[in-house]
């Protein structure tokens, strides 16, 4: 969205007491009376451009740089961070965006845990042997009676190498397509049983 201030600047410019002779100009005294006047409207017209193009990057600058802050915290696992913008303008409504962002993402991770504790305590409560993996076949979850069958911790090995089982890896995969079908094997533990 574009804002006009509604500013009309008017510059008139007349030198008539001026004259060229081989290629340098040559001022009357009302002439040069005028370039001082010129020079010195030049440069305060410098100075008031840096100072609003100084005003504008703070203006700018001081909350974008806050908001990339609080952005690396967060993708940093930090999730205390926020912006807390009181600006009514486009950048407080990302920093507003930012902080809902913070506050949904802290909710659904909180939320997962919650759900991954549930999940822990049913499996650990299963007289069964059970092993959770991942999309990649690598085992992200087991329980006791697992642990005691294999006589190690199979947690991040695939299932093919914490439990030497061809078949069982086989049906790990094919689960993971998707697909079902009962399996029979035989485990051989590091006790040998």
């Amino acid at each position: 969205m574009t804002r006009s201030l509604g500013l009309t600047l008017f510059v008139v410019m007349a030198i008539t007491t001026a004259s060229l002779i081989g290629g340098t100009w040559l001022l009357s005294p009302e002439g040069a009376d005028l370039a001082r006047v010129l020079v010195s409207a030049g440069i305060v017209g410098v100075g008031l451009c840096a100072a609003l193009a100084w005003f504008f990057a703070r203006w700018i600058g001081e909350p974008l740089e806050e908001m990339e802050r609080v952005a690396k915290r967060l993708a940093a696992g930090k999730l205390e961070g926020r912006v807390r913008s009181e600006r009514r303008d486009a950048l407080g409504s990302l920093g507003r965006a930012i902080d809902d962002m913070a506050d949904q993402l802290a909710e659904r991770i909180e939320s997962g845990n919650t759900e991954t504790a549930r999940l822990r305590t049913i499996v650990d409560a299963m007289i069964e042997a059970v092993v959770v993996t991942d999309d990649k076949g690598t085992i992200v979850m087991t329980n006791a009676a697992l642990a005691a069958l294999v006589g190690r911790d199979p947690w991040g090995r695939t299932v093919i190498e914490a439990l030497r089982s061809p078949e069982l890896a086989d049906a790990v995969q094919r689960a993971g397509r998707g697909e079902s079908r009962r399996v029979s094997f035989e485990l051989h533990t590091a006790r040998g049983e």
